[in-house]
């Protein structure tokens, strides 16, 4: 169980602040049921999950996993779908994103961005589902390592590239190493 004021990651929804815990007033909802009360930090409204659950929640990530997290980015190593069939495309991004799992947010981003510089040496753009998976990746990690660092959501991409080595894109490859 969560305990009220807790930072949680829920589903691909990012990370929610654990508002209360109890049984909702004026929603028509199971009375004999608890829930969280999660409130998004980016974005509005609340969310109402019963307490028990087995849905796909967790804490954040602690300060410590979150710097060795960050520390370990140059050596992540991509693994680049290289498919043309949309299915077996969105299927390998989708399989990143509901990990919940930041190394695997990040290694998806990471892949995407190489791939698009791939694609871009041959004049060719990224697909709607390689950019819209990196975008959703971004949202949820930059969410999650702006919430465990105590700082701006804006931010959080400077850090990723910073720790990545790059100057550039946050996935980029260290050249000649």
């Amino acid at each position: 169980m969560f305990a009220q004021g807790s930072y949680i990651v829920y589903r691909n929804l990012g990370v929610c602040r654990v508002e209360k815990i109890g049984r909702p007033e004026g929603i028509a909802m199971d009375r004999n049921v608890e829930y969280y009360t999660l409130r998004p930090l980016r974005g509005d409204g609340v969310i109402y999950v019963p307490v028990d659950s087995k849905g796909r929640m967790r804490l954040v990530m602690s300060r410590p996993e979150a710097d060795a997290l960050l520390h370990s980015l140059p050596s992540l190593k991509a693994e680049v779908c290289r498919s043309r069939d949309r299915r077996v495309l969105q299927e390998c991004y989708n399989a990143s994103l509901q990990s919940q799992s930041g190394e695997e947010l990040l290694r998806l981003i990471k892949s995407i961005t190489i791939k698009e510089k791939m694609l871009a040496d041959k004049g060719k753009k990224l697909g709607m589902i390689d950019t819209n998976s990196r975008r959703q990746a971004q949202e949820l990690i930059y969410g999650e390592l702006s919430c465990v660092l105590g700082i701006p959501y804006e931010n959080v991409e400077g850090v990723v590239r910073s720790a990545a080595g790059a100057a550039s894109d946050p996935g980029q490859e260290k050249q000649g190493a």
